[in-house]
């Protein structure tokens, strides 16, 4: 009878779950996975109309321009910036008013919480500090919505693609 030596065996079971593991790991998402955010769009929220430009994804980066504006008058200005930090993606975000002061002291950070297709779900990481949750999407073709989580309640507002800047 023919039997494999001890030691291969051996080997071989230790070696198994450590393949299974690596195998069943998803992998870290990285910015590329949100280019479908890029672009420039528009929607009402209210009697605001709210801007928001997204950069395409690169250098491990994707940054974004967000206005609104009420009757010709601008009243709030944010920059958004993601970017891969110790295998996550983080959400940056830091709104001004119209005089260039912030709106809050520093910025607030979001962690990735869900990553689905063509849908991102950021969760704050300080509990009663700004956004709990900021959910991007694009459900349909041409709409880009976004759903906003704060203490004080929740709104989602859908946007349009400017131009032609996305199908």
């Amino acid at each position: 009878m023919n039997r494999p030596p001890f030691a291969a065996l051996l080997a071989f079971f230790i070696a198994c779950p450590a393949i299974a593991g690596v195998a069943g790991e998803s992998a870290p998402a990285r910015v590329a996975d949100l280019g479908w955010i890029s672009g420039s769009w528009v929607g009402q929220l209210g009697d605001r109309t709210l801007e928001e430009t997204w950069s395409e994804p690169g250098a491990g980066t994707m940054a974004a321009l967000v206005r609104m504006t009420r009757d010709d008058t601008t009243v709030m200005v944010e920059l958004l910036f993601i970017r891969e930090e110790n295998e996550e993606l983080v959400l940056h975000v830091q709104p001004w008013n119209p005089e260039r002061q912030p709106g809050m002291p520093g910025y607030q950070k979001l962690v990735l919480a869900e990553l689905g297709e063509n849908r991102a779900r950021f969760r704050g990481t300080v509990e009663g500090e700004g956004f709990r949750t900021l959910t991007y999407s694009r459900p349909a073709l041409g709409l880009f919505r976004i759903e906003v989580e704060t203490q004080e309640g929740a709104f989602s507002v859908d946007l349009s693609p400017v131009g032609d800047s996305q199908p």
